[in-house]
């Protein structure tokens, strides 16, 4: 999958004219991920769904949170989310928080089971398996558990590796990094390398309020090239 699609995401607003005064890193294929080029797009229709699944980082969790919980946590999410981030680049399409502060791969199988995938479902988990001690292998085995109910839905997936933070005091929270990279190109989905994002961009990696912001614009700069929201088929 040796392909660079840097598309425009259609029927929306610019990423940057959305976000503010935080940076967008406004990435090619060839600068980020440690396969370069291997990005391919993700097409949903006008009305299709954006499902993101995972723990922390999808939830939106911070230091100081003053967002009210969702999902059943009792936690309380930063400012802004990558939930909220897509759905004001992508008005028409649908984007569902399937984030859980804590979670590992395997409970958040249990959790969301039957729950549909959507047309793209985007992944990201490390900080809960890190804290619960999974076993890396039975990590890959979930994560390439969940890519493969969700492509059997028809739907695309995005793994985005767990987030770098200034709090990140996780034993062997790499070897999850590595565990996610290397299932996303065993299994042939694109990987977004959040730390190279993030590098790139010159991102202070803060959990607090204010720095989750940079990280969630960030990262959502850099995924949002490869989304193309295309009218609903007619008839």
């Amino acid at each position: 999958m040796k392909r660079i699609l840097i598309l425009a995401l259609a029927a929306a607003a610019p990423l940057a004219a959305c976000f503010h005064p935080a940076p967008v890193l406004r990435a090619t294929a060839a600068q980020i991920g440690p396969l370069p080029d291997n990005y391919s797009e993700a097409v949903i229709p006008q009305g299709g769904t954006i499902v993101l699944q995972g723990d922390d980082a999808i939830y939106g969790e911070v230091r100081h949170g003053h967002r009210p919980p969702i999902n059943g946590a009792d936690e309380k999410r930063g400012p802004v989310t990558l939930a909220d981030l897509l759905h004001r680049a992508a008005p028409r399409v649908t984007v569902v928080d399937h984030g859980f502060p804590g979670d590992t791969v395997e409970k958040s199988v249990e959790r969301w089971a039957g729950q549909p995938v959507g047309n793209l479902l985007i992944l990201s988990f490390g900080y809960g398996d890190s804290r619960a001690g999974t076993d890396v292998h039975d990590f890959k085995k979930a994560l390439t558990k969940l890519v493969h109910q969700a492509q059997a839905q028809g739907a695309a997936v995005f793994i985005v590796t767990t987030p770098p933070a200034t709090s990140d005091k996780l034993s062997g929270i790499d070897d999850y990094r590595d565990a996610a990279r290397d299932v996303g190109h065993k299994q042939g989905v694109d990987v977004f390398d959040s730390t190279d994002i993030l590098t790139q961009a010159k991102v202070d990696a803060s959990k607090d309020e204010h720095g989750s912001s940079a990280i969630y614009q960030t990262i959502a700069g850099a995924m949002v090239p490869y989304i193309q929201v295309v009218p609903e088929p007619k008839g």
